[in-house]
């Protein structure tokens, strides 16, 4: 027998249509399906709800259908032979129950009770968040005149080189490196690493950090100047600000 793993059934469906799943992921005729065993069943309700199975199916043919097979899904089927364990003696003092926990997923009960599921950024997606701040920031530069890049990667301290024009440029400075911080709506604080401050202390003239709050489709960003006043901790990696504080008391040059 083969053991198939993660075949999904809707709550409609009848457990007959195993069958039919079992076939089309072993690439063989329904008929070649001679029987299903169901192993083990689980729910998943992370997005829409679905019963996943783990069966045993009989078919012609096994050795020929399993070297054609590359699906990790599929496997041998050994069944499991379960051994009591020894007797052991009863305890001389009874056991006694302090306590019960009934663990649920979020997601079966969020289906059982009609909520809605959470948009993407309540779920805490921060990889979504950081690249809708980016967006904004890009967008900004390019929308001042000026010619930004993304040098995120580059672990430099900052995560936009925005070049000035010589037309615009008031000073000696021709480059502007900008931080950015996403942060949900709603967020209070905001984590900065020490090299980022380190570079702010060290370019007061040329950082910037931009705290850019997302709100679904919509972003609100403010560029702060000289926001940090002290450098961090010898041992320190990172700091939390407190955002209205930073705006208190650095120099807002632009705020939408």
């Amino acid at each position: 027998m083969l053991k198939l793993e993660g075949l999904k059934l809707t709550p409609e469906e009848k457990e007959a249509a195993l069958h039919r799943k079992a076939a089309r992921l072993l690439r063989i005729p329904e008929e070649d399906v001679l029987s299903v065993q169901v192993l083990r069943r689980s729910i998943d309700a992370r997005e829409e709800l679905h019963l996943v199975y783990t069966v045993a199916a009989e078919v012609r043919q096994e050795k020929q259908v399993l070297r054609r097979c590359r699906d990790r899904r599929v496997s041998r089927y050994a069944p499991e032979r379960y051994a009591l364990p020894e007797i052991l003696s009863p305890p001389e003092v009874p056991p006694v129950v302090v306590g019960g926990a009934l663990v649920l997923p979020g997601g079966l009960l969020r289906q059982l009770m009609g909520t809605p599921q959470p948009t993407l950024f309540s779920q805490g997606d921060k990889r979504a968040i950081e690249l809708a701040a980016m967006n904004a920031v890009m967008q900004l530069e390019q929308a001042f005149g000026y010619l930004p890049r993304d040098v995120s990667a580059q672990k430099v301290g900052y995560d936009v080189e925005s070049t000035i024009p010589p037309r615009l440029r008031s000073g000696e400075a021709c480059l502007r490196f900008i931080e950015v911080k996403g942060r949900a709506k709603g967020a209070k604080t905001v984590t900065v690493s020490k090299n980022e401050i380190l570079t702010g202390l060290n370019k007061p003239e040329e950082f910037l950090l931009a705290i850019v709050e997302v709100d679904g489709a919509h972003t609100h960003t403010v560029y702060l100047k000289r926001p940090f006043r002290n450098p961090p901790d010898f041992t320190a990696t990172s700091v939390n600000f407190d955002i209205a504080d930073l705006i208190r008391n650095a120099e807002v040059i632009y705020k939408a």
